[in-house]
């Protein structure tokens, strides 16, 4: 169930007061992208769109073949040989380590010639911006993939019922995540009594 700690009790049987935080800067409101919630059936509750994925999770559980220390924490060490090997049950690091594997967003693509709507725009709406297609050419759910939530995964975790937890990113953050070469996202299990 709910297990809760019981309350302290001071000498003199009164509950604890509540901490007060200190006083400082209120923060700063930032926006940050908003994928649609459910509706695709995405166990994490972000649904990129019809067009997008879940979001970009690494399957803690995922290794290659049966060696437990070649999971996706391993495959990042060497992203163009790991991302395409298997595990025993035939899933590919590419999509079990989705955050780890996926390819970086395109810096050229913008929708209709707009340089101001390139991939950063797309993350700020995914769920109605994966499907918008570049004047003649790639749609944003092939050239953006870290902005539409790694879509080449969404069946993978759906199957699994992966959940990423994770700080909510602003959208300064996340415009600054979708250019680090260096990020790996981790599924965290939670234990249930």
């Amino acid at each position: 169930g709910n297990c809760k700690p019981d309350p302290v009790v001071l000498p003199d049987d009164k509950p604890t007061p509540s901490p007060t935080p200190a006083p400082g800067p209120s923060p700063k409101h930032t926006p940050s992208p908003t994928p649609t919630p459910g509706g695709g059936g995405c166990p994490n509750g972000k649904d990129y769109g019809s067009h997008g994925g879940c979001g970009c999770i690494d399957d803690a559980a995922w290794t290659k073949g049966s060696d437990a220390s070649k999971g996706c924490s391993w495959a990042a060490k060497d992203t163009a040989k790991a991302c395409g090997k298997k595990s025993d049950s035939g899933d590919y690091a590419n999509i079990a380590c989705g955050a780890t594997c996926t390819a970086k967003d395109s810096k050229s693509w913008t929708k209709a010639s707009d340089k101001s709507r390139g991939c950063a725009w797309v993350a700020g709406d995914p769920a109605n911006r994966c499907g918008k297609k570049q004047d003649g050419g790639d749609y944003a759910y092939d050239a953006c993939p870290r902005a539409c939530g790694c879509p080449a995964s969404k069946k993978y975790v759906k199957k699994h019922n992966l959940k990423s937890y994770s700080i909510k990113p602003t959208f300064t953050s996340f415009a600054a995540h979708l250019a680090d070469d260096d990020v790996v996202a981790v599924r965290v299990p939670i234990l249930v009594a």
